[in-house]
């Protein structure tokens, strides 16, 4: 299957799609009610160009207004009776109100064959053990633990659920313990954590490259990626590859030992990259939001469903691995992304990240953009950084908000502060705060 031929693969898709389509129309109400006002019919789609030109988005909005109207936390949209479900989560709200995608057993089944593939592909091999740091409520838990049965492999879980009793630096100070103790292959956790991991080894005199000692392979989820996370992350001595998941809908995408983008498992999946200015499919390369359509799902199933992320997609060309099929990177949250005086276009959190940890003192920095209009005369940043290298605060903040005005030509005003200064929901550092909206 991850080797499939691309046109086969499209043709695969473009099957199930059809089936998929005809089983919302006859089971959800929701979806039903959006080809009645466009229309439509399943039959009309007959190939995957009709399907983007044809059917609607789906907005998270939409689901909460169904919600806030009927009282039906399945917004009109599940498809079987209650007594087949077999999970119910909460999404983690992260633009909103949370929503609650439901799963049959089949579901779960086939999405853990799914995450079964992302092992493999990490390299993961029966008898290998697997640690993750995750909080036991997150999506990925049934299908991840039976993932992990599939193919003969340990699961060591250090959970994200302590975050509401101990603080942060003592999450990260057991998640460390633990995996310098047990030494699974791969390690998966946001990363926030792996940064907050490397300053915790370092107030501990432990020396980074004790990481490869526990874990031969990092694999980074939630957050920002960039070619400097990399290179800060390649120190440890271990592999880094990138995850893109989308918890609504049990998406786990993840890169391979080329590390040049995260291959989608397309016979499950439609991604989409889409301009949010035109509507239009944005080129490789291009930013854009990614829509989301499942081609198996029973219980609540998503069609053309927006995301709320921002990435790219960089090629459909076969990759080096032997994978066909698209390659994509995620940039974050698609409301991350701000406007500034000076210029032209949009930035995001990102667009920071390289040049900030290029800067001795703010390798591991953390940092929020507040967010004070919508066009802002100044980039205004709350930020960590290592006090042990930088002794003069006022030179630093300087030297930042130089380098930001040398390398995108706008204004910078620099604020230092600890990291539990910063907003954290959870285990997740939130990347830009409308300061507007808390006043």
């Amino acid at each position: 299957m991850e080797t499939m031929p691309l046109a086969e693969k499209r043709e695969l898709q473009m099957k199930r799609l059809g089936k998929e389509l005809r089983y919302v129309y006859g089971h959800s109400a929701f979806y039903h009610k959006i080809f009645d006002e466009t229309n439509l019919k399943p039959d009309d789609i007959k190939t995957l160009d009709d399907f983007y030109k044809k059917f609607p988005d789906v907005t998270k909005q939409q689901q909460r207004d169904v919600i806030a109207e009927t009282g039906d936390p399945f917004y009109g949209n599940l498809c079987v009776p209650k007594e087949r479900l077999y999970r119910i989560i909460m999404t983690s709200g992260t633009t909103g109100l949370p929503t609650f995608p439901a799963f049959t057993k089949n579901d779960i089944e086939i999405e853990a064959e799914q995450i079964a593939r992302n092992w493999w592909t990490l390299g993961c091999r029966p008898g290998d053990a697997i640690h993750g740091f995750n909080p036991s409520w997150h999506a990925v838990g049934t299908p991840g633990a039976r993932s992990m049965e599939m193919i003969g492999a340990r699961c060591f879980i250090t959970g994200m659920d302590a975050l509401i009793r101990i603080p942060f630096h003592q999450c990260i100070d057991r998640f460390l313990s633990t995996g310098l103790g047990l030494k699974p292959r791969v390690v998966t956790a946001p990363v926030d954590v792996f940064t907050a991991m490397l300053s915790e080894m370092k107030e501990r005199n432990i020396p980074i490259t004790e990481m490869s000692k526990a874990w031969s392979t990092l694999m980074l989820t939630t957050g920002i990626i960039t070619k400097g996370t990399r290179e800060m992350f390649r120190t440890t001595g271990c592999s880094t590859r990138e995850l893109y998941a989308v918890q609504d809908a049990l998406l786990f995408t993840i890169e391979c030992e080329e590390e040049a983008g995260w291959h989608i498992a397309e016979d499950l999946f439609i991604l989409e990259n889409v301009d949010p200015e035109t509507g239009e499919h944005a080129a490789f390369g291009e930013k854009g939001e990614f829509w989301l359509t499942e081609l198996y799902r029973e219980a609540t199933p998503l069609i053309r469903f927006h995301t709320d992320d921002a990435g790219t997609f960089l090629t459909d060309e076969d990759c080096a691995c032997g994978r066909t099929g698209l390659r994509g990177h995620c940039y974050g949250r698609l409301d991350w992304y701000f406007k500034i005086k000076g210029y032209d276009g949009t930035l995001a959190p990102d667009d920071l990240e390289d040049i900030i940890k290029a800067i001795p003192g703010a390798e591991s920095a953390e940092y929020t953009i507040l967010r004070d209009a919508p066009v802002m005369d100044i980039l205004k940043i709350k930020m960590t950084c290592d006090t042990e290298k930088v002794k003069d605060l006022e030179a630093f903040k300087k030297k930042v908000a130089s380098e930001i005005e040398k390398e995108l030509g706008i204004k910078a005003e620099i604020q230092i502060v600890d990291i539990g200064e910063l907003p954290i929901t959870g285990w997740k550092i939130h990347r830009l705060i409308d300061i507007k909206k808390e006043n």
